[in-house]
Formats: structure tokens, C-alpha cells, sequence
């Protein structure tokens, strides 16, 4: 018989701990080391201490991205987990599709992003897409999906929400594994409509997984970099251009200042660890 043991199992986790120290602690360590420079590409650069977080809450440019961010993010909440929690409750009633159905939900997310901004490439382009021939083809007129900053950020949000929408539906489907049937099948036998149903039982227990959905979309949309920078590349002027896409234009688009953009990079981590921390309190107390 082996005997439990106490404390914090070393012996056990110390491969794990060392390979993530290389993998993580130390390329962690070198991005604080590098924000507090000014260096460049090629150039070492001089110590400036936290003069390039200071520069960064006085930047225009850098707040603005943070609101572009959170309004992308906070859109891809209201239609992903929206829509993928009605689809998940209709995969939950309608069993003879649900196979079916997942299978094409799956597809899109099988997808890289680059090749999603391209798919969407030719639905929404201003000329020669397909929205547009069909809209014009009604006689209505063109939509402005590159031009103006309402087309391009509803660019982005249709193209991660066919892209994405499988991870919260079958994140809102596995919650609804859950839900006891017996519970449903009594209220029907009650009476009860399907929208008190929906409010007095599924949504309740339902509550929790939202949540977390919600959470984990939002900050995965918070973060996001391939799918604006391959479909609009931040334009038209900057209204698409999340955080993740102006730290690559200052560390690479001409600016050249990779100690900068390091230190907006640590400005956006420890934002993104305080939600994390926030969400895993919640989990421990749920």
C-alpha cells in the first residue's frame, strides 16, 4: 500500500516546473527586461526604467486600441455566446440533426484564420464581393465593409463568429448535459410555457457555463491578431486596429521600437492575468 503524502509533491512536478520555466519564465523575463529598453531591431538599446509604461498611459493611440479591443471582443460575446446558447438548446431538443449540425459548426473552426480572413475576403469585398453583387443585384446599395469603421468591425465580428461560434455551442452544450430532464418533462406536465422554462430552469442552471463562456471568448477576443490583421489590418483609420495589431505596428510596422511594444505587451498580460485570476476565483467559488 502506498502511503499518501503531504505538502507540495516536488519529486513528481519538478520536470514539469523546469520544462515551463524554459518554455514560459524565461522568455517572460526577457520581454520585462527588453520593455524597460529602448531597443530596436539589431540594437541592444539603453536602460529606461518604466519610462516606456509611463509613455504608454500618455499614448493616444494605445488607448484607443484598448476600447477597439474591448468593443470587438465584448461583440464577439453578444453573438457568439448568444447565438451558440439558442443552437445549443435547439442541438438539445432536435437529436435526430444534432450530429449533423455539429459536424458543419466544426468545419469553419477547423479553419486557420488567415484562410477565414480570405474565405471572408470574398464575400465582403467592396466591389467584387459576393454581399455586395447580390445586394446591388436588389437593387439596394453597396455596403461599405472596408471604408467605414461600422462595415469593417462588422466585417471582423461576422468573420470570427462563423469562425468561432462551434467553441460555444458545444461549450453551452456540454452545460445542458447536465440539466435534468425529469425537471423539463415536470414543467411541460405543469403547463408551464417555453419561455418561463427557459427562464425559471434552463437559464438558471445554464448561468454558470455563460459565464464562463462569455469570459473566455472575451478575452480570446480581447488578444486577437490574425483575423484583423489578415481580413482589415486595422483600417480605416485605426477603427479596427485591436491592441494586439498596434503593438505589431510598432514593433514592426516602421516604428521599429520593440522595447515599446514589449512594455504595451506587459501592459496587456497583466490585464489579461487579472481577468484570469477573476474567472478562476469564480470557478473555486461556484
Amino acid at each position: 500500500m502506498i502511503a499518501p503524502t503531504s505538502g507540495f509533491p516536488t519529486r513528481w512536478l519538478t520536470p514539469a516546473l523546469v520544462l515551463a520555466l524554459l518554455v514560459w519564465g524565461f522568455p517572460l523575463a526577457y520581454a520585462v527586461g527588453l520593455s524597460m529598453t529602448d531597443a530596436g531591431p539589431g540594437v541592444g538599446g539603453s536602460f529606461l526604467g518604466l519610462q516606456n509604461y509611463l509613455r504608454a498611459f500618455a499614448d493616444p493611440t494605445f488607448g484607443r486600441s484598448l476600447v477597439v479591443s474591448a468593443i470587438f471582443a465584448s461583440g464577439e460575446v453578444l453573438l457568439g455566446v448568444g447565438l451558440g446558447f439558442f443552437l445549443a438548446l435547439g442541438f438539445y431538443r432536435g437529436k435526430r440533426t444534432r450530429n449533423w449540425l455539429q459536424v458543419a459548426l466544426l468545419l469553419p473552426w477547423a479553419v486557420s484564420e488567415i484562410a477565414v480572413a480570405l474565405v471572408w475576403h470574398s464575400f465582403l469585398g467592396e466591389q467584387t464581393g459576393l454581399v455586395n453583387w447580390f445586394l446591388g443585384g436588389l437593387g439596394l446599395a453597396p455596403i461599405a465593409w472596408k471604408t467605414s469603421a461600422v462595415g469593417a468591425m462588422t466585417a471582423l465580428w461576422l468573420a470570427s463568429l462563423w469562425h468561432g461560434l462551434a467553441f460555444s455551442v458545444l461549450f453551452q452544450m456540454a452545460g445542458l448535459a447536465s440539466l435534468r430532464t425529469e425537471l423539463l418533462q415536470a414543467a411541460e406536465l405543469d403547463g408551464a410555457s417555453r419561455w418561463r422554462i427557459l427562464r425559471h430552469i434552463v437559464l438558471p442552471h445554464q448561468r454558470p457555463t455563460l459565464v464562463a463562456n462569455a469570459l473566455l471568448v472575451w478575452m480570446s477576443g480581447i488578444i486577437a491578431f490574425s483575423l484583423p490583421f489578415a481580413l482589415t489590418g486595422g483600417g480605416p483609420l485605426g477603427a479596427t486596429e485591436l491592441v494586439s495589431l498596434y503593438s505589431y505596428n510598432v514593433a514592426f510596422g516602421g516604428q521599429y521600437e520593440l522595447g515599446y511594444a514589449a512594455a504595451l505587451g506587459m501592459i496587456v498580460l497583466a490585464l489579461y492575468a487579472v481577468f484570469a485570476f477573476w474567472y478562476i476565483r469564480r470557478r473555486r467559488a461556484a
